[in-house]
């Protein structure tokens, strides 16, 4: 049938998929890292470090209109690329962020980058498997959500190794 799960065999979807785990991987490993940041860097208390991360989503959830109207002006290609590259620069600012304005920043910048790509992976996804959008939509979701949580795969396994090298 027209709408069934072979519709969601396609090319698109998969390098949508692709880019939804990245996209979220590297949001939620730049807030964890930002929070750590906060912490060991700064001597933020957890509630003040809990502030500096929820910038992260008002500057998206500030930027959304903006970020809409882009990609029905330049594209969606164009703002997905430009989102990328903004959202891995502000990981790294975040990271060797020398005062705490700076941190603020890049997590301001890093918000409307990180909803830039969201919304980049949205609108492929849709498009990719025109019979089936519903479920294109899904299982971008599904493997946004798994990005998400190889950060803290990711970070098991470092934590193991760091702790090997110290302790060993």
């Amino acid at each position: 049938p027209r709408g069934g799960w072979r519709a969601l065999v396609t090319p698109r979807l998969a390098l949508a998929c692709g880019v939804a785990a990245l996209t979220y991987f590297t949001t939620i490993g730049l807030t964890m890292q930002s929070a750590l940041v906060a912490a060991d860097r700064f001597d933020l208390d957890p509630g003040s470090r809990g502030l500096v991360v929820a910038v992260f989503g008002a500057a998206g959830l500030a930027a959304g209109g903006l970020v809409g109207r882009q990609q029905d002006r330049v594209g969606v290609r164009l703002v997905g690329v430009l989102g990328a590259a903004a959202l891995g620069a502000g990981a790294v600012v975040a990271g060797v962020a020398p005062v705490l304005p700076v941190l603020v920043v890049a997590l301001a910048l890093s918000g409307v980058a990180g909803l830039a790509g969201r919304v980049t992976v949205n609108s492929l996804a849709v498009r990719s498997a025109p019979g089936n959008r519903g479920g294109a939509a899904s299982v971008m979701l599904a493997c946004q959500f798994l990005g998400g949580a190889l950060v803290f795969a990711f970070l098991a396994i470092l934590l193991a190794y760091v702790t090997r090298e110290v302790f060993n």
